[in-house]
């Protein structure tokens, strides 16, 4: 499909009354995917930060124009918002991982070599590890385990850990992509967007909960998901600010396209349907902005929850970091590299970092780790549920 197959509607017709606010329609029923929901709520917020970030370099009528995309974009996350289910903390923290790390996997699996799926490769065993150290918190909170929340969608163990995910930021930098096809690009801004709704549940999450060793598992979250963002950031090519918001906003339509697509309850399905041209209608707009270049069709909705063997598959290059662009043995580096310099500062011994006192908590209640393995874990290091090892990658 491409986006301008929809039919072209006049962009107002987004804007929500008071009334429609509290509106429950399409049901009292909340859907099932909620990560999917969070995904395209993340896409929403990353499409007001790009056109905020185009309003400057835009001329009077541009920026009008830009102002009301905003005002659309705000209202669909409205409209999204109603559909959520509510979770506990803990419970939302996991679901917002596993969003991460199925996003990427789902993305890597498309993509043909070069920088964009390295490093999502290189990512993804750092999505796994947080998605476990969260269902740990849960657990010790007394909340749901990971395999009870998700179903058994993801397998629930320990990747690279998140304590060696602390890089110095000279580290967490990449180099703009020369020549990118449009899917690198689209998977670029999903996984902007699925880091966004992340940063700011985990910047916010401390005020909706007391326990101290959560508290500090967000704060440790959101630093290392910083990271993250800045080497998806930089690997976007360099491009004027409205093509950018014109990419940004593609993705959002690309959401809603795999929603609409996907989704089997008929109410719901004409729901995201009617989104899905909204969205449309803007990329439509952005598009005649730009100066109409051309813009190609959607690639196959992204679907979750099918990569388990890919995940582990990742999990072979665990003791790899990365250095500026690129990514190498831990082993590799020299004594006084910054990586090693940044370590010392932030994690000293490594006793004290809230990810690995949570899993040292719940060994120490109950025997052993809280996981959820399809088979034995591909890193013989890693098997053992009584000890956590957060000297690999370090």
């Amino acid at each position: 499909m491409h986006p301008f197959d929809c039919p072209p509607l006049p962009l107002e017709e987004g804007i929500i009354s008071l009334k429609s606010l509290y509106d429950t329609t399409p049901g009292p029923e909340s859907p099932p995917d909620q990560a999917f929901l969070w995904l395209l709520t993340g896409a929403c917020r990353h499409g007001l930060e790009t056109k905020s970030a185009a309003l400057p370099a835009a001329g009077a009528d541009a920026r009008r124009q830009l102002a009301l995309l905003q005002r659309l974009d705000r209202c669909t996350e409205v409209r999204i918002a109603r559909l959520q289910r509510e979770y506990g903390v803990p419970e939302s923290a996991m679901l917002h991982a596993c969003l991460l790390l199925e996003t990427a996997a789902a993305f890597a699996m498309r993509l043909e070599d070069g920088p964009v799926r390295r490093a999502l490769h290189f990512m993804i065993p750092e999505f796994l590890d947080e998605l476990y150290r969260l269902s740990n918190l849960s657990v010790l909170l007394g909340g749901s385990s990971g395999q009870e929340l998700l179903a058994c969608q993801a397998e629930i163990m320990p990747g690279r850990p998140l304590i060696a995910c602390h890089r110095h930021p000279y580290d967490d930098t990449a180099a703009p992509l020369k020549a990118a096809n449009e899917t690198e690009i689209l998977a670029l801004h999903v996984l902007l967007a699925a880091l966004n709704i992340q940063q700011a549940f985990c910047l916010f999450a401390p005020a909706l909960i007391s326990d101290p060793d959560a508290r500090a598992l967000f704060g440790e979250i959101a630093c290392v998901a910083q990271g993250h963002a800045a080497r998806f950031l930089g690997l976007l090519p360099v491009m004027p600010p409205l093509r950018r918001a014109l990419a940004a906003q593609y993705a959002c339509a690309y959401l809603f396209f795999s929603r609409a697509e996907t989704e089997t309850r008929p109410d719901l399905k004409m729901f995201w349907e009617a989104e899905r041209n909204r969205a449309c209608s803007r990329v439509r707009k952005l598009w005649e902005m730009t100066g109409g270049d051309e813009l190609p069709a959607f690639p196959p909705p992204l679907t979750l929850g099918q990569s388990k063997g890919y995940v582990r598959d990742t999990l072979e290059a665990l003791g790899e970091t990365a250095k500026r662009a690129e990514y190498v043995p831990v082993a590799a580096l020299a004594p006084g590299a910054d990586f090693f310099r940044y370590q010392k500062r932030v994690c000293g011994d490594g006793n004290d970092a809230p990810s690995h006192r949570v899993v040292q908590k719940i060994i120490e209640k109950q025997g052993c780790d809280d996981r959820f393995e399809i088979a034995p874990h591909p890193v013989e290091a890693l098997r053992n549920r009584t000890r956590d090892n957060i000297h690999i990658a370090r």
